[in-house]
Parts: C-alpha cells; structure tokens; sequence
C-alpha cells in the first residue's frame, strides 16, 4: 500500500519474498539481498515462487526473464530524474539480478529503473532518509492476470 508523506510520493509499507518472507518497508536492502541470494543459492523457500512484492508492485522470474505485475502507481506520481541512476532495458536474468545488487551496494546510485519491455517497468529510488524507498511501476498484467499466465502453455 502506498502511503503519502509532505507530496505525494508511492512510498511502500512493506515487502515480501517469494510469499514467505516479510520485511519492513525501511529493510528493502536486506529483503532485496535475501531474495537475491536465495536464488543464486538455489534456496527452495525463494525459488519455488521467485519474486519480491515491493508494495503493491511485484517483480517475479519467469524462466530466465523478469516481469513486473500488480498495480500501477498513477502518472502523477511518477518518479522524478535522479542524476546518479541505473537503467536497465533488458529483462534477461542475469541483466537484473546484477542491477538489483548494484543499486543495494553501491550508495552512489541513487536510482534503479528496470525496463522489461512488454513485461512492464519499475523504479526505485532512495531518498535522503535512510532505509526509505520509494516504488513506480508500470505494469503489463494485474495479480490475476499473472497467475492465468503463469498456467498458460509456452
């Protein structure tokens, strides 16, 4: 859920883990490193649904490439030009896992954008307090969406 402090800005409430695990929205750092790391550990509690549900946006593996559902934030809450940014434009695995732990490490980067195409978009941005994210999504598919093309045959 998205919450507004002074403007209005998507700030998240909280985040979780393949639908196991559940972090306060101020440890996105540690949610994202968990998540992370359960995958590159082939941990089963995060690989039998890889995803991280960043408020009510959601990034999930599929296959080898990241999608983003859920809902998305409104245009006029769309994220403002940080000059010391990551963009991304692929939605190719290793593209995004290598983006997530750059943006987490390096406090140099102020900002993440994840272009996946017709997969959807997502950015992320820290803010001057520590521990706060704020999250702008465009997404492709609602939840339910998602689940039928989950199912679907490829």
């Amino acid at each position: 859920m998205y919450t507004t402090i002074d403007t209005p800005r998507p700030l998240i409430d909280d985040i979780q883990v393949s639908g196991s695990r559940c972090f306060e929205a101020k440890q996105w750092r540690e949610a994202i490193l968990y998540y992370l790391f359960g995958v590159w550990s082939d941990d089963k509690s995060v690989t039998y649904r890889p995803k991280i549900s960043l408020g009510e946006a959601t990034l999930r593996l599929v296959g080898d490439e990241y999608v983003v559902y859920g809902i998305s934030t409104p245009d006029s809450e769309f994220a403002p030009n940080v000059t010391k940014s990551l963009v991304v434009t692929s939605g190719k695995q290793n593209d995004v896992e290598v983006a997530l732990i750059r943006f987490v490490k390096d406090n140099q980067i102020r900002q993440l954008g994840l272009s996946l195409g017709d997969h959807g978009s997502i950015i992320l941005s820290k803010t001057p307090v520590r521990g706060e994210l704020l999250v702008w999504a465009n997404c492709r598919r609602n939840t339910q969406e998602m689940g039928e093309y989950l199912l679907s045959p490829r």
